[in-house]
């Protein structure tokens, strides 16, 4: 039903009036995908590859879209769509979707999760538990206990990592217990790409920013920690790539430090869920986009939803 509904709205012109407006006022879209992939997860909630063709198909009938480091063109019709967290199903099933319609993104990458072939922390807590053989893991930190289900719904985990974030130095360390405990099968879930994967898209339309080292929050990290992080990060890909990138994403969102990460990059970004202003000072918010149909996913990067539930 809410499938059809959305398809309705879009067909009757509501997407182009928003744009039209949006324009305007002087916003345009930046989005966020986390994952492509035709396998559905509850967790992860990815995309489909069929809906994410049809989506750009119709985005690319309002919208001229460009990569980040542009994101102060003058353009009245540019759009931005960018990842986070370069797992595999970018460059299995989005880059040759990219490179195909030649639509140009960006892609936040977190530098230690490439290095090592390790999922980010918070991908690996996902996965013990869509994976477990153990009915559930407990690993008791400080004044409080972190208990992990097997087949744990989404909510359930969203408040682990919640709390998991206010012990950012001992999160991954946790979850490789927890893991453990749960004696998790292995699989090929939200893999990391590799640094040539990365170098072979950055060559054809995609540019490479940071989206730190080991995907922890900013939130609770100290001033000299964020600076640490968000340089290194930057270092190792310049080393690996051969070019700095000048782009950062704020691992989940959490901006903090933000001073101190400017020194080092041009354009910062969050996922606060709203349109950009162009040329406001701030990181630049990007709308999430989830499992949903094409026509859904146009109307959220007008804005559509943040009119019918402000």
């Amino acid at each position: 039903m809410r499938s059809k509904v959305m398809s309705l709205i879009q067909k009757a012109g509501v997407a182009r009036m928003l744009t039209l407006l949006n324009r305007r006022a002087g916003k345009r879209p930046v989005v966020v995908f986390h994952r492509v992939h035709p396998k559905f997860d509850h967790l992860t909630q990815p995309i489909h590859p069929n809906e994410f063709r049809e989506f750009l198909d119709l985005m690319l009938r309002l919208y001229v879209p460009y990569t980040m480091d542009d994101i102060n063109t003058t353009e009245e019709r540019a759009c931005f769509i960018t990842f986070d967290d370069a797992t595999l199903d970018f460059y299995e099933y989005v880059y040759p979707i990219l490179k195909e319609m030649k639509v140009p993104a960006t892609l936040f990458v977190p530098v230690n999760s490439i290095q090592k072939q390790e999922r980010i922390w918070n991908n690996e807590l996902m996965h013990a538990a869509l994976f477990a053989t153990k009915d559930e893991a407990t690993y008791e930190v400080d004044d409080y206990v972190v208990k992990v289900r097997k087949d744990a719904e989404l909510d359930e985990l969203l408040q682990i990592i919640k709390t998991l974030n206010s012990a950012p130095s001992q999160s991954a360390s946790i979850v490789s217990d927890l893991t453990r405990t749960l004696n998790a099968e292995k699989s090929e879930w939200a893999q990391p790409m590799s640094w040539s994967q990365i170098e072979e898209v950055s060559q054809n339309g995609v540019l490479i920013g940071s989206h730190s080292l080991d995907h922890l929050s900013y939130e609770f990290m100290l001033p000299d920690e964020a600076i640490n992080d968000s340089n290194s990060s930057q270092a190792q890909i310049t080393k690996m790539m051969g070019e700095k990138p000048m782009t950062f994403a704020f691992p989940m969102g959490h901006v903090n430090h933000l001073d101190a990460v400017k020194r080092n990059y041009k354009i910062v970004c969050s996922t606060e869920p709203r349109l950009y202003n162009i040329n406001e000072n701030g990181p630049v918010p990007r709308i999430s986009i989830y499992d949903t149909t094409a026509p859904e996913m146009l109307l959220r990067m007008t804005g559509f939803h943040s009119l019918i539930r402000p």
